[in-house]
């Protein structure tokens, strides 16, 4: 199991409006330096009254392509503003349903700076975490 197949099933999951930074964890504690700063920069500009802008790249594939990026993209760009945005995690275990903890961007930023560890843990993640989803 890689993030890509979580990612495709929370695609088709019941998902409230929003941005998600989804991350996948086999281990029992997913290390901070995963999420990059990047990444919450763009979370936290979704929440705010400026917005995100975003140009989704052209894919290299045209009509009767043989490559693997044969995906037509549904539009050229969308922007985004005060909207809810998260860090979602999945601690992966086999044979296991797969619960995506989705914990509100600047939850997880506050509890990254006051952490005493560098990585959080499943326990850590369920007591900040706002909604779960099943995949």
């Amino acid at each position: 199991m890689k993030e890509k197949d979580i990612q495709r099933e929370f695609m088709k999951a019941e998902v409230p409006f929003g941005a998600y930074e989804l991350k996948m964890e086999k281990g029992r504690a997913l290390p901070y330096d995963k999420v990059a700063e990047h990444q919450i920069a763009g979370l936290r500009m979704v929440k705010s009254e400026k917005g995100l802008f975003y140009k989704i790249n052209d894919m290299p594939a045209f009509r009767g392509s043989l490559t693997r990026f044969a995906n037509p993209k549904p539009f050229d760009c969308f922007r985004l503003k005060c909207e809810k945005a998260y860090v979602a995690i999945c601690f992966y275990k086999p044979r296991q349903k797969k619960e995506v903890l989705c914990i509100e961007v600047d939850t997880f930023a506050d509890f990254k700076k006051t952490a005493d560890r560098k990585s959080i843990t499943e326990e850590q993640a369920r007591s900040i975490t706002e909604f779960i989803i099943t995949v």
